[in-house]
């Protein structure tokens, strides 16, 4: 069983993507672990022992609260916590991002689910909030979830691809897509760049290994009006 990070700060975003990945780790059967990072101005004057001491009294504060919060989850998803005191993480620390990689170092999660705020295209939706900075520093899959998203069990993932390193870039979908038994769609659009080799040929070569799930390669004529995300 592996583990999926899921950090919480109580927000209705991370609510929303909370319960999206309890779900989710329902049908991949891997193991939750909820994560809230903290912080509390300690006065520097305080000795080292009180220092430490009001440290473990705000992570004890907090574990309790995430302790409430992941309860109430679980009875919104009438999903039963299985593993009810062992799911917690809470860290002390000034960096939300350095904290939740950290997290995901320790527990040797294989992703983290986080809620983005908004849907109105993607620049608004990821760009400049927690989860982008993550996206971009985290060695581990982020998964970016919309407020407001539900959960239906995965049946297709659609992976947007320029072709040139489907190699290497394709395969890293399989164990996801094997997990939830879902099929992959490789979407290509043609700008009129020349793609070494043959594109159907090369994705075909990958797509018949051992283990891959069903793939199938999409290749449309871009319209240069509109936007990629359009």
């Amino acid at each position: 069983m592996k583990t999926i990070l899921i950090p919480l700060d109580f927000s209705t975003c991370a609510r929303g993507a909370a319960r999206y990945a309890i779900r989710l780790a329902a049908q991949t059967g891997d193991k939750p672990v909820f994560f809230h990072s903290t912080f509390l101005e300690i006065p520097t004057r305080n000795s080292k022992q009180a220092y430490q001491q009001a440290v473990q009294r705000e992570i004890e504060r907090q574990t309790i609260r995430l302790d409430k919060e992941v309860n109430g989850l679980y009875r919104a998803a009438a999903l039963p916590r299985a593993a009810e005191g062992n799911d917690l993480m809470i860290k002390f620390g000034l960096s939300f991002k350095d904290d939740v990689l950290e997290a995901a170092r320790e527990t040797n999660a294989k992703l983290i689910v986080m809620g983005t705020q908004g849907a109105s295209g993607l620049s608004k939706m990821i760009f400049g909030s927690n989860t982008a900075s993550l996206i971009a520093a985290s060695p581990v899959p982020v998964l970016a979830v919309p407020t407001g998203q539900r959960f239906h069990p995965i049946r297709k993932l659609i992976y947007t691809t320029d072709l040139s390193d489907v190699e290497r870039e394709l395969p890293v979908l399989f164990p996801w897509a094997n997990a939830v038994g879902a099929s992959v769609e490789a979407v290509h659009f043609d700008y009129g760049w020349d793609q070494p080799g043959n594109p159907q040929a090369r994705f075909d070569k990958i797509a018949g290994r051992p283990g891959a799930p069903v793939c199938r390669l999409v290749l449309s004529k871009a319209d240069i009006d509109l936007s990629l995300e359009e």
